[in-house]
């Protein structure tokens, strides 16, 4: 320009860089952030607790990822609603279905009565808002559900892009830290079974947790009918009860109901030819269930 456009001086522009002078960061012996530590607070629900070695702790984060379906959701619905039995508070954000449906799911479940005024329910996707609202409740445990849907305004790209996973995932881990207030974070999975979104996302959590069913002897579950032999297995395992010799098939529900599938018949008779006179199914002519599953095998 030739010229400085507030003054109109022509003297030479010369840069002048500002020198900042950081403030030092808060330090504490170990010994007094041994004495300050708070216990972990249990959710109250037995192999939850197992897996995080006892309960939640103040102020860490954890990643709970699976496929579609697998009941993410449902297990911390029901997990906010023990903690709240527990005597604590909970904040479950739903950035993937309105607070309507997962208040009737909590009422399919049962635990609509259990949780009381303590069970908060916020249906936004914006992360400062969500921890805006959070920093006024004071929760025991804030549930994000889920960490691909939701979005930090002042960061570009789309809510599950990478960018916005990462920047909402470290807005969060800071939260916690700051306030001491346990989050929990639904992560989709992708095909091949990892956490979607970036890697970085699995480093900043405390705990990643990963939802899924192994069957031995390089079997795949790809059919809906395994959902009920799978179930058994699941509480065969938790009451240390063996099944024995039974034939099981059926597509179970969220709200526990098992649907009848294809093949019924031909089913029945194959496994009755190989020797197993046990068989446990959902018959297409009448409502069975789960409870009515468990009771056939002696396992409820």
């Amino acid at each position: 320009m030739g010229f400085c456009p507030d003054c109109g001086s022509n003297e030479p522009l010369t840069e002048h860089a500002s020198k900042t002078t950081a403030s030092p960061a808060r330090t504490a012996t170990l010994e007094a952030i041994l004495a300050d530590d708070p216990p972990r607070q249990p959710i109250g629900m037995g192999e939850f607790d197992r897996v995080l070695g006892g309960g939640l702790v103040p102020g860490s984060v954890v990643l709970v990822g699976g496929e579609p379906g697998v009941g993410k959701s449902t297990l911390l619905l029901q997990a906010a609603a023990c903690r709240v039995q527990e005597g604590g508070s909970a904040v479950i954000v739903t950035a993937e279905e309105s607070a309507r449906q997962v208040g009737m799911r909590a009422r399919r479940l049962g635990v609509d009565q259990l949780a009381g005024e303590r069970l908060h329910l916020i249906a936004d996707p914006d992360v400062e808002r969500v921890i805006a609202a959070a920093n006024q409740l004071r929760p025991d445990l804030v549930v994000i559900d889920s960490i691909q849907t939701v979005s930090s305004p002042g960061v570009d790209g789309a809510p599950g892009g990478v960018t916005q996973v990462r920047e909402s995932g470290a807005r969060l881990l800071r939260f916690a830290k700051e306030s001491g207030i346990a989050v929990v974070m639904v992560g989709h999975v992708t095909k091949d079974g990892g956490l979607a979104g970036p890697k970085l996302l699995e480093h900043m959590v405390d705990a990643p947790l990963d939802i899924y069913v192994n069957v031995v002897g390089g079997w795949q579950i790809a059919e809906p009918a395994c959902d009920l032999p799978v179930a058994l297995a699941v509480v065969s395992s938790l009451h240390n009860m063996p099944l024995g010799a039974t034939a099981a098939w059926g597509e179970v529900g969220l709200g526990g109901e098992v649907r009848s599938v294809s093949f019924h018949a031909r089913r029945e008779d194959e496994a009755r030819r190989i020797g197993v006179e046990r068989v446990v199914a959902s018959p297409p002519d009448r409502r069975f269930d789960l409870r009515s599953a468990l009771l056939a095998v002696k396992l409820w």
